[in-house]
């Protein structure tokens, strides 16, 4: 992947991670361009997820500094 400093950021800080899954589809991207959480619509996504999906703040492409981000904005959760 292009953004493997993600992914490994995610796996270190993660051990009982096995798989990353990043995706750009297009509803994810238009509700990370206007800082949009997906709220919680679901029991499976608690269940699963730990809850609403929460966009990170900005982290330049292919740096640390967006394994930082994405981390900060994980928290405990899984999405």
């Amino acid at each position: 992947s292009t953004e493997a400093k993600l992914h490994v950021a995610i796996y270190k800080a993660r051990p009982k991670v096995k798989c990353v899954i990043h995706s750009h589809s297009t509803f994810a991207t238009m509700l990370s361009i206007v800082r949009k959480n997906i709220p919680i619509i679901m029991d499976e996504q608690v269940i699963y997820l730990g809850g609403s999906i929460d966009v990170s703040s900005y982290g330049e492409a292919h740096t640390e500094k967006i394994g930082e981000v994405a981390l900060e904005a994980l928290g405990y959760k899984n999405g």
